[in-house]
């Protein structure tokens, strides 16, 4: 298992240990290096959605996706190695590579092994102008933080506000039936 050096100025994780890296574990020891050390300051290095247990005789999960965001990178170990990326998808907002290179003259190759349960849904171009994260964002809102006003009223126009109670993330008409037609959203 990888070790991990967070670097919040720089806005850098570097790897140490095997070569092996375990996304929900990174993801768990930065919020623990942010809880101990006064690095909350800094710029949030992640964006995570998923690793919900869905059966758990079955040991089945929804796969963990993780965004590295804002601007932070990933350095592998200085060494000759094949790295495996394991237990979740890794993946950087709006696209890219989310590892830089090491700074000697190492050979460094990144093996992916996506869990099989990734699944993806296209929701056609409504929201095209949109990235990874607002999506992401919208999606918890709606469905799991965001406030709903007015609550219990059919049918009317619904106010999904963001978890901190700051913006109108979506709005919608709500018919009789329950039925919504989007009015609008805030990504941002």
């Amino acid at each position: 298992m990888s070790t991990y050096a967070f670097d919040g100025p720089e806005r850098l994780i570097v790897l140490g240990g095997d070569f092996t890296l375990d996304v929900k574990d990174m993801y768990s020891r930065w919020k623990d290096w942010v809880k101990a050390t006064d690095e909350a300051k800094n710029i949030n290095a992640f964006l995570s959605i998923g690793g919900n247990e869905i059966d758990p005789i079955a040991g089945t999960e929804i796969p963990a996706y993780i965004y590295i965001d804002n601007g932070w990178t990933i350095r592998p170990q200085e060494a000759d190695q094949t790295l495996a990326v394991v237990n979740g998808i890794l993946l950087r907002e709006g696209g890219g590579d989310p590892f830089e290179d090491t700074t000697g003259a190492f050979t460094v190759r990144i093996n992916y092994q996506q869990p099989v349960q990734a699944i993806s849904v296209g929701i056609g171009n409504i929201y095209a102008d949109i990235t990874n994260v607002q999506a992401m964002k919208l999606i918890l809102d709606a469905l799991a933080l965001g406030k709903v006003i007015p609550p219990g009223v059919l049918p009317g126009t619904l106010t999904i506000r963001d978890k901190d109670d700051t913006k109108d993330r979506v709005t919608a008409t709500v018919a009789a039936d329950g039925t919504r037609t989007p009015l609008g959203y805030d990504a941002t």
